[in-house]
């Protein structure tokens, strides 16, 4: 029996043990992780003749063995919370019975503080592609995404510091959108400020980045905060997911339709065959370094990247070390899943180590504070679904690279100051539901 096939056998045999050891808790860590990766091992697989994708025996045990660690290592977190039963009560504005709403005059501020990002950001864009003989805008995007990539134009300070506070504002006023969904599912009509903000940072997103990535995160992290607001209620969360499904089969199909605005259209595929080269090349590359571990010259130098960009550009570090934020391959993009810059770093033994220490945090956040906290404070909700995207992309990318990064924290830290802020001058406030 073929490595690849193999391989797909034991992840939904993994998948299968999270889900029970977990009783269904399809947020959980180990679920999350297993039932992403089980689906783009399934994609790869099916187009694995077609765009010659492969799977080593080498690769097959690292993954193996890395899979049976983080099942192992959230089962130990789980059993230790197990015995530890004490919750955390802090009594919000979220009680599972009352419509929050954000002041009025907050939400118009945010708008024009989205909307002044915007316009900047599409003057930036047009002052670095000014050159281009062909005004139209998916050409545009294009060049603006090849200039960031290379490194010949750099993110403004002051637009990314602008786009941070957009992220996590964005994030907080989802989390709001969803609680009050929950609560009272009629209750969206009267949300339209919440909505333009999240589509218009939506608009900044693809702007800033030249890319996607964003959006999908965000629309992610919105289902992933409704099941945690479901709670245990497993027929509502069943139900949900049902509906979940179409919604991401329509997530794909405009992911490949809009790859013509950002200038990234492959009319040559279709769509299926389009996310398989998009998100299952980190597969691909992973395999084709598979047989050379543990190059690279300096210790965690492609692991923990953004760290030394910043200890190279501060002169702690010397310039000559290479820059390995971003990698560069002939096909498939510049990704190779959540294990492969682990294994360029320190081998089988490093990706065992670093899986099991992602596992333990992925785990504590979850079940020692998303699952500890009884009608109280719901920052680790808004934090477990913005961070967890590192899970469900694993099988494409390492974002663990990027939750270390400056970017990531900064971004983590304003979520946790708005909205302790809002909380401690009253922005957010309670109305009861009309039954």
């Amino acid at each position: 029996m073929e490595c690849f096939f193999m391989l797909l056998i034991i992840y939904f045999i993994y998948l299968c043990y999270a889900l029970f050891i977990s009783k269904f808790d399809i947020v959980s860590p180990s679920v999350i992780f297993f039932s992403f990766f089980f689906s783009m091992l399934s994609l790869a697989y099916y187009y694995k003749d077609k765009l010659g994708f492969n799977v080593e025996y080498r690769t097959f045990y690292v993954l193996t063995i890395a899979g049976l660690i983080f099942l192992l290592t959230e089962s130990l977190i789980k059993r230790i919370k197990e015995n530890n039963t004490r919750k955390i009560i802090n009594c919000e504005c979220f009680d599972n019975e009352n419509i929050v709403l954000i002041k009025e005059v907050i939400l118009k501020l945010s708008i024009i503080f989205l909307l002044f990002s915007i316009i900047v950001s599409i003057i930036v864009i047009y002052v670095n592609t000014k050159n281009i003989v062909n005004v139209e805008w998916n050409m545009r995007m294009t060049e603006y995404r090849e200039l960031l990539l290379s490194g010949r134009v750099q993110y403004h300070f002051f637009i990314s510091q602008l786009y941070k506070i957009n992220t996590a504002i964005a994030y907080i006023y989802t989390y709001i959108f969803t609680y009050n969904l929950v609560v009272d599912r009629n209750f969206w009509r009267k949300q339209g400020l919440i909505i333009a903000f999240v589509i218009g940072y939506i608009i900044l997103a693809s702007l800033y980045l030249g890319g996607r990535q964003p959006t999908v995160e965000l629309i992610l992290s919105t289902m992933v905060m409704y099941i945690i607001l479901l709670g245990d209620n497993r027929f509502k969360v069943l139900k949900f997911v049902m509906k979940c499904v179409p919604i991401l089969f329509l997530l794909g199909i405009l992911f490949y339709f809009s790859a013509d605005l950002i200038g990234r259209a492959d009319p040559d595929r279709d769509i299926l065959e389009y996310l398989a080269t998009y998100f299952c090349g980190g597969l691909y590359s992973f395999n084709l370094h598979i047989d050379n571990p543990a190059y690279t010259e300096v210790w965690g130098q492609s692991s923990f990247s953004e760290i030394y960009k910043y200890l190279i550009k501060f002169k702690f570090l010397d310039a000559s070390i290479e820059d390995m934020s971003y990698h560069s391959f002939e096909i498939y993009g510049n990704t190779v899943t959540i294990f492969g810059r682990w294994y360029e770093d320190f081998g089988s033994l490093g990706v065992y180590i670093m899986t099991a220490i992602v596992a333990a945090s992925f785990s504590w956040l979850y079940y020692f504070k998303v699952k500890n906290t009884a009608k109280g404070n719901r920052l680790a909700d808004i934090l477990y679904a913005k961070l967890v995207m590192a899970l469900i992309l694993a099988g494409y990318d390492d974002r663990v690279r990027d939750l270390i990064s400056v970017h990531s924290f900064f971004i983590c830290l304003l979520i946790c100051i708005i909205y302790y802020g809002y909380n401690k001058y009253n922005v957010f406030y309670r109305i009861g539901v009309v039954k």
